[in-house]
């Protein structure tokens, strides 16, 4: 998660354990007991240690589910008779100079 910020991913916690998704890759795992741990940040101009977090607890995770490897997909098939296209241009907000309902022509026929 090199050069994230802001929030990156979800974490829910429920009888079953908890499950957490960073960025689409989602883990599942339980929380444990563990040994008392400090998790301490250094500040390397003034020296001084700042400690961030106390648990006494940890997890372990298994990767579940990989969303964006959901996402890859190849479509197989053939277009048959029954699809079709419109042959104009069906771009509905479309204002320009081609005489078309949002022109400036069909705006000034005298019926505003």
């Amino acid at each position: 998660f090199h050069g994230a910020s802001g929030a990156i991913g979800r974490f829910e916690a429920d009888d079953e354990g908890i499950t957490m998704d960073f960025k689409g890759f989602q883990y599942q795992g339980i929380i444990h007991p563990g040994p008392t741990a400090m998790i301490a940040s250094i500040n390397a101009k003034s020296g001084q240690m700042k400690v961030e977090s106390i648990t006494d607890e940890f997890v372990t995770l298994e990767k579940t589910h990989d969303v964006m490897a959901r996402l890859d997909a190849q479509v197989e098939g053939d277009l048959d008779e029954g699809y079709s296209t419109k042959g104009h241009d069906a771009n509905v907000n479309y204002s320009g100079a081609r005489g078309g309902a949002g022109s400036a022509e069909a705006a000034n026929d005298g019926s505003g």
